[in-house]
C-alpha cells in the first residue's frame, strides 16, 4: 500500500507502517484505552529468526500508555532490544511464578505457547494473537467462560493505522528504528537474507515518475 511521508521524514524506520509495525495499533489499542495499568505479556516466536510482531508490540504499547510490559523469549538478542524498549525480560518456558496479566499479545508463531499462554490470564483478561499457526490447540473454553477471558485472532487491517503509525514515529513515541537493521542495496537482499534479523531493509535508488 501507498502512504504519504511527511516532507522531512526519513522513510526508511516507517518500512513497516503498512504491516508489522501497526498489528499490536489495532489489536491492543482498545485493550489499553479501557484499562489504565494493565499487565501485560508479549510471547516472541520460539525460533531464532525474525520476531519483529512482538518487538514492535512492545514498542506500540508502551506509546499507547502500558507501563509494566513483560517480554518473553528465548533468543539474548531480542531480549535486549525488548530491554531498550522499556521491557522487562523473560527467557522462556512459561510458567505460573510469572503471575497473571490483564492482556498477552502472541507473536509466538509457537501454537503450543499460545495454548498455555490461556492458563495465565487474568480475570477478565484478554489473547490478542498476531497468528501464524498452523495447528490446532485446545482451549479451555469453560473457564475462559467463568474468568470472562477473551480471545482475538484474526488478519490485521494495517491500512486503516498507517497514518498514526507515521504520526507517533515522526513525534517520538516509538522508535523503529531500533529494530531495523543497516540499509542493505537491494541488489544484496539475497546474501543479507541469510544471515539473522529481526527486520532487514532493502533500499534502491528513488524511481522518479516522468513528468
Amino acid at each position: 500500500m501507498l502512504a504519504p511521508v511527511p516532507e522531512g521524514m526519513d522513510p526508511i524506520p516507517l518500512v513497516s507502517a503498512g504491516d508489522n509495525m501497526t498489528i499490536a495499533l489495532e489489536f491492543t489499542a482498545g485493550h489499553l484505552s479501557a484499562n489504565k495499568d494493565p499487565k501485560v505479556l508479549v510471547l516472541a516466536p520460539t525460533s531464532p529468526a525474525g520476531g519483529s510482531v512482538a518487538l514492535f508490540a512492545v514498542d506500540m504499547m508502551r506509546s499507547l500508555g502500558a507501563r509494566r510490559i513483560t517480554y518473553l523469549d528465548d533468543s539474548a538478542a531480542r531480549r535486549s532490544l525488548a530491554a531498550t524498549l522499556g521491557a522487562a525480560v523473560e527467557s522462556g518456558p512459561l510458567r505460573k511464578e510469572l503471575g497473571r496479566f490483564d492482556l498477552i499479545f502472541d507473536g509466538s508463531l509457537d501454537s503450543e505457547r499460545l495454548a498455555q499462554a490461556f492458563t495465565l490470564v487474568a480475570p477478565g483478561g484478554s489473547i490478542e494473537s498476531a497468528g501464524g499457526h498452523f495447528t490446532k490447540i485446545e482451549i479451555d473454553l469453560l473457564r475462559m467462560y467463568s474468568l470472562n477471558v477473551g480471545f482475538h485472532i484474526g488478519i490485521a487491517n494495517a491500512g486503516m493505522y498507517v497514518q498514526d503509525a507515521i504520526e507517533l514515529t515522526r513525534e517520538g513515541r516509538i522508535r523503529p528504528d531500533v529494530l531495523l537493521g543497516d540499509p542493505v542495496p537491494v541488489e544484496e537482499a539475497a546474501d543479507a537474507l541469510l544471515e539473522p534479523a529481526v527486520k532487514p531493509v532493502f533500499v534502491r535508488d528513488r524511481l522518479h515518475a516522468p513528468r
